[in-house]
């Protein structure tokens, strides 16, 4: 994505795209931008590989912004000229170290199958009831609602990190279970983890 002027990004995916030189995942010039509940995974350039901003003030909030690669040296997330500014929070950031604001992270994000672009959360990430609900839509990309996994993350927090909800599994399909629901629903009274595996896509 190329913008010059404001642009709000919200519950989107920004996957395996590649840029020559700068911005693979984004590439914002000289305006404000706010990336919001969004999920920027495999992109490669030679700058900025997730995002490049150029003179540009950045806001990103509960989102996943890992494995980045490039096709140069530069393996940064975020990056941008001097005059850039980004302010990060409840993100999962991959960085040297973690990325300056509240609710931040640094740790394996633990898709489903990355490899083939299931970006869905497995029941064991941490991005699992760690966003802000105070700033996360309803529903997630896919139109399911955001959900409560009990015992999981921070208590009383609904939204995960990432454009698309935690998904119930644990990456197998028992005996017993006519999807792969995972352990957790032995533990969630209310089964919404269990209906969530049932209707939602999978």
């Amino acid at each position: 994505l190329y913008s010059a002027s404001p642009v709000e990004i919200l519950s989107s995916v920004f996957f395996a795209n590649q840029a020559g030189e700068s911005g693979a995942g984004m590439h914002v010039v000289s305006a404000p931008a706010t990336v919001r509940q969004c999920t920027l995974v495999g992109n490669r350039s030679t700058w900025g590989n997730g995002i490049w901003l150029e003179g540009a003030a950045l806001e990103v909030s509960n989102s996943i912004i890992w494995r980045n690669g490039d096709l140069g040296t530069n393996f940064e997330s975020i990056f941008g000229s001097l005059d850039a500014t980004a302010v990060v929070s409840f993100s999962n950031v991959q960085f040297s170290e973690v990325w300056a604001g509240v609710g931040n992270i640094l740790e394996e994000p633990r898709f489903v199958d990355e490899s083939s672009g299931d970006l869905r959360l497995r029941s064991d990430s941490p991005c699992i009831d760690a966003a802000n609900d105070a700033v996360a839509p309803l529903v997630d990309l896919f139109g399911r609602s955001r959900i409560d996994v009990a015992g999981v993350g921070t208590a009383g927090t609904v939204a995960d990190m990432g454009a698309l909800e935690g998904y119930c599994g644990n990456g197998t399909t028992d005996a017993d279970e006519e999807c792969d629901r995972g352990a957790l629903n032995s533990d969630d009274p209310d089964q919404t983890c269990r209906t969530h595996c049932v209707s939602g896509p999978v």
